[in-house]
């Protein structure tokens, strides 16, 4: 039987090949890349694999010079798609699970007959009470906002695996382009806008839910999804999360166990409530989230500078109000969070993190802690507030982010959230438990069943890089020769010339953030002690 020669020179570039494959987290990537409909950042296939960064960057520098993959660039990313060289040499099979290649055949990932040489994706009607299976085309999420790519993009990369996006935001897309399928310019905290931007888009998708996780959004989301029809709890159990004096009222009014709090509208007032609730008391700004204008103070002096402080602190679509200041006891404890997804009513708490605060007397949030099998989780008394808080509310469809001081008289509540919580809690939920809350609060949103199953039981903490004091950074630099075994990402988020100041001058303005991960919580934390020598901030004091 006459067989096809083969040159040297090709069977040298078939050995490249198999060599660049001789490691199973390679073929992985490979493989996850093969099955996407478009192309992909590494931050997703980070997240997909669950490795660090550094090490996905190195299996991707050998795959690019294999050539199995190509790259391209969008704004400030680089995607990666596979090859179509290498797709058409190789079995198909092999990296992709669609079947061999046979010649005079078009391979899975080509569509020559079409005018873009892109297959065109079909739109059927589907039956929004069931998620999507076999070749049923992903359903669509009208996403609210999308935030700083820093902390938020790992969350689209999560939920576009089960959902196309369409987002609503008020600039024009950039990094967001990878993940979404379209986009409506326009001014977010407009109800009626966003409505008529999403008439159309819900005419022609198949859209199942809105989503969001800006805490400004939370409130035009909700009645985004009462008006289309769509799943989500009441806008007013919403704006009940938003407006911490009402969260306070309704918890009184079911009796549920909590801080003494005292509206205020002026330093008067707020002097008046401090000596009524008694020494110390926290001074806290009413609509915002995030620790953002909120402090202790011990002395009348003290509560007056922290009103200034507390009703000068805004954040842009956040509403204000009258008695713009909460004046409240002091309840001491450990502060952890819960992010939980709400169905028909049903509180499932999937991500338990343990809190960290500094810059005193603010309560600027430093870092956190999850452990996928934490003993508080199945803490009767714990979940029994947290189901009375959510009934109380009338808080019944979708994501919230509930804040508790545990003290020696039993959890107390410091505020409600009606959305994922930030910081990363979501994404070390993930890591911690094998288990995404992202994606569980993407699929409520959808009306569909969430998984909340954890399947780990790993550590996953961060911790926060601040600045010793008000400063402009010089350079910010990651000691990679410093890092431990459990570390996952150590990222500097300042640059050179970033200016870098403390509560009340600015909150949450960090030069870096450390994530480790593993099964030992010992080695976690050990890895994480002194995070300023994993990220060192050379700097230069602030111009006058």
């Amino acid at each position: 039987m006459h067989e096809p020669s083969l040159e040297r020179a090709t069977a040298e570039e078939y050995a490249r090949w198999f060599q660049a494959l001789a490691d199973p987290t390679r073929i992985l990537i490979v493989r996850f890349v093969s099955r996407q409909e478009r192309p992909v950042p590494a931050g997703v296939i980070v997240d997909h694999l669950k490795l660090s960064q550094s090490t996905v960057s190195h299996h991707l520098k050998i795959l690019r010079q294999a050539r199995f993959l190509t790259t391209a660039r969008a704004g400030t990313s680089i995607l990666y798609s596979l090859d179509d060289h290498c797709l058409t040499q190789l079995p198909a099979g092999l990296l992709t699970g669609n079947g061999p290649y046979h010649p005079g055949r078009a391979s899975p990932r080509t569509a020559a007959d079409h005018p873009d040489g892109h297959t065109p994706i079909k739109r059927p009607e589907m039956d929004a009470t069931t998620p999507p299976t076999g070749d049923t085309p992903a359903p669509v999420l009208l996403l609210i906002g999308s935030g700083d790519r820093r902390y938020r993009e790992y969350i689209l990369a999560a939920i576009t695996r089960d959902f196309r996006l369409w987002l609503l935001d008020a600039y024009e897309p950039t990094w967001q382009l990878p993940y979404i399928e379209g986009a409506t310019v326009l001014n977010t905290k407009d109800v009626r806008a966003l409505y008529e931007a999403a008439g159309p888009v819900a005419a022609a998708l198949p859209v199942v839910g809105v989503f969001t996780y800006d805490e400004s959004l939370v409130h035009a989301a909700a009645q985004l999804a009462q008006t289309l029809g769509l799943p989500g709890s009441p806008p007013r159990a919403v704006l009940a999360c938003r407006d911490k004096a009402t969260t306070r009222a309704l918890l009184t009014e079911a009796e549920i166990p909590q801080p003494a709090s005292i509206p205020v509208a002026d330093a008067d007032e707020a002097t008046a409530a401090a000596e009524t609730i008694g020494y110390p008391v926290v001074v806290k700004a009413r609509g915002l989230a995030g620790s953002m204008g909120v402090l202790r103070a011990d002395t009348p002096a003290a509560v007056r500078q922290a009103y200034t402080v507390a009703a000068g602190a805004t954040y842009a679509g956040v509403p204000r109000y009258e008695a713009d200041v909460l004046i409240e006891e002091l309840v001491t404890g450990e502060e952890i969070s819960i992010d939980a997804v709400i169905t028909e009513g049903v509180c499932t708490p999937m991500v338990l993190a343990r809190k960290q605060v500094g810059c005193n007397p603010y309560f600027e949030e430093i870092g956190h802690t999850v452990h996928g099998a934490d003993p508080l989780m199945e803490d009767p008394e714990l979940l029994d507030q947290l189901n009375r808080i959510h009934k109380a509310i009338g808080y019944v469809h979708g994501a919230t982010h509930t804040e508790f001081k545990l003290t020696p008289h039993g959890p107390r509540l410091i505020e409600i959230n009606a959305r994922l919580g930030g910081d990363f809690i979501p994404y070390l939920g993930a890591l911690a438990t094998g288990t995404d809350p992202a994606v569980a609060a993407a699929h409520v949103a959808a009306g569909f069943a969430p998984d909340t199953t954890p399947r780990t039981g790993n550590t996953a903490a961060i911790r926060f890089l601040y600045p010793a004091q008000d400063c402009i950074a010089a350079t910010v630099t990651v000691r990679t020769d410093r890092l431990g075994p459990t570390i996952h990402r150590a990222v500097a988020t300042a640059g050179p010339g970033t200016a870098l100041a403390l509560p009340p001058r600015a909150y949450l303005n960090r030069y870096g953030y450390v994530i480790a991960v593993g099964e030992d919580p010992e080695q976690v934390t050990a890895d994480l002690a002194d995070p300023s020598a994993l990220i060192e901030l050379r700097a230069q004091p602030p111009a006058s």
